[in-house]
Order: C-alpha cells, then sequence, then structure tokens
C-alpha cells in the first residue's frame, strides 16, 4: 500500500492494518529438487471480484 500527502495518516494506517487482517497461508509438497538451486515462479489467483493477491515471486529450492 501507498501512503499518500494528501490523505489522513491515521487513516492510512487504519486502511493498512483491515487490509492486513485477512491473510492466509498456502503450503505444498514441491517434489525435491533434480539439482540445487533450481528457481520455481509462483502465480496465485482468484476468482473473486476486488481481491488483491499478494505473494512473493517464486522462491528456491534447497538440497
Amino acid at each position: 500500500m501507498v501512503l499518500e500527502s494528501s490523505i489522513d495518516l491515521a487513516t492510512q494506517i487504519n486502511a493498512c492494518l483491515s487490509d492486513a487482517a485477512a491473510t492466509y497461508t498456502i503450503i505444498f509438497d514441491a517434489k525435491p529438487p533434480t539439482q540445487a538451486p533450481e528457481y520455481y515462479a509462483l502465480q496465485i489467483r482468484t476468482d473473486k471480484s476486488g481481491v488483491v493477491v499478494r505473494t512473493t515471486a517464486g522462491y528456491y529450492t534447497k538440497p
């Protein structure tokens, strides 16, 4: 979230806290790496309108 100087700081902080209130953790079992390290891109999608999904771009495997 970007803080804007034209909006009240307390209002923006409350919006950040509200946004962070609903989170999910997705866990999966990945295949063992064939070579180390390997990079895998992640993509999370939803069909719910108005939902913003944030995640890391990917991960590296560890031997």
